[in-house]
């Protein structure tokens, strides 16, 4: 009985043992499956997660793709009005070349300062501001629409017109009297009319510019529809660049350079003969028998130097034989005085691969005017 008794709660505390690792097993079971569901969503999470960056990432780099591509094509839009501008500009106005400037450096800083900055308003032959205010007109046409590209809202961002003519002006200015505006190419003061190239390199400096100024240059936005994102980029970069012009102005200084300077005593603006040639005729009795006595000295020493340097005999680029003569003279003790000369020279450019938008290859000219105002004392 008392065995019996044992037995008895010996099976009674084995199965309160059993019921007791039952349930530490099913408590163990239930946290290893809460474990196991907070490790399944920490993962669905984190891999959400990582997928909303990987399509952040894509997206934002889509987007730095677009916009750079957008810009590269207004950097072109920008490149090709400048150098319309140019070509319009140079072929719309003649050059003038004076007297004292016939060194060759001369020519080209004095053409730079002029045309594109580094003279002052009062000078009459200061024509920046009125280029400046042309390129800017042509690069807020040409850079203003908005275009589309799939979801992506493409828009280049412009100021006003009176700011950013006064921009470009201002870079134009900086560029011009910096003393390297310009980077001819293959034509030096060495050079002779048949190699010279002449073509150039304009080099803008947009280093100068204000922060503020410079962020009133064309800005490229681009937008995507879908996302409501938006990036912009500056259409030029903070520092200096080159535009090639392939217009041969340079060839048409180095001709008339050559008429104007000859050899260094020959040309027409040269101590040698302005002196010892045109001085002695330069005083007559009447206006008519001083501009013929001049007339008849001038028109054979240009006409043997075109020859001497065969300015007229290219192919695609010459000089019109046809130049005009205008000269001026005053009073001077009841007689008259030889004041002016003026040879106004055509050079012709048939080759239309040296222009910017030459559409219906007509020859274009380029209109070189040698100019002596210091008079005859």
């Amino acid at each position: 009985m008392k065995r019996r008794i044992i037995d008895d709660r010996n099976i009674s505390c084995r199965r309160m043992n059993e019921k007791g690792f039952t349930l530490f097993t099913a408590l163990v079971s239930f946290l290893l499956i809460i474990l196991s569901a907070l490790l399944v969503n920490s993962m669905i999470n984190t891999e959400r997660d990582i997928r909303d960056t990987v399509g952040e990432v894509r997206m934002q780099m889509e987007m730095e793709s677009v916009a750079d591509l957008a810009r590269g094509d207004s950097l072109q839009f920008f490149n090709y009005a400048l150098r319309f501008s140019i070509e319009d500009w140079l072929i719309g106005n003649s050059q003038r070349i004076f007297a004292p400037d016939y060194d060759w450096d001369e020519i080209t800083d004095g053409f730079a300062s002029r045309n594109f900055g580094g003279c002052v308003a009062a000078d009459p032959n200061c024509r920046s501001r009125a280029f400046a205010v042309r390129v800017a007109a042509h690069l807020l046409a040409i850079l203003e629409p908005k275009t589309g590209f799939g979801s992506y809202d493409l828009r280049t961002r412009t100021t006003n017109k009176a700011e950013f003519e006064n921009i470009v002006e201002k870079m134009m200015f900086e560029s011009a009297t910096s003393g390297d505006f310009f980077d001819v190419y293959r034509c030096d003061a060495t050079t002779n009319f048949d190699n010279c190239v002449g073509t150039f390199y304009v080099n803008l400096d947009t280093s100068g510019l204000t922060s503020a100024e410079f962020e009133k240059l064309p800005m490229m936005t681009v937008s995507n529809s879908s996302t409501g994102r938006s990036i912009e980029k500056p259409v030029l970069q903070q520092g200096s660049f080159q535009i090639y012009v392939p217009l041969r102005l340079f060839k048409a200084f180095k001709g008339a350079h050559l008429i104007a300077h000859g050899n260094g005593n020959t040309g027409i603006f040269t101590d040698n003969f302005r002196n010892g040639t045109l001085k002695p005729q330069a005083l007559g009795a009447d206006d008519a028998a001083v501009k013929n006595a001049i007339r008849q000295l001038l028109k054979p020493r240009i006409d043997d130097l075109i020859g001497t340097y065969h300015l007229d005999s290219g192919v695609d680029f010459y000089v019109d034989p046809n130049y005009q003569i205008t000269l001026t003279t005053e009073d001077s003790g009841g007689q008259k005085k030889l004041r002016n000369v003026s040879v106004e020279l055509t050079f012709i450019e048939k080759n239309t691969n040296y222009t910017v938008n030459n559409l219906n290859g007509a020859a274009q000219k380029y209109i070189i005017e040698l100019v002596d105002s210091r008079g005859y004392p």
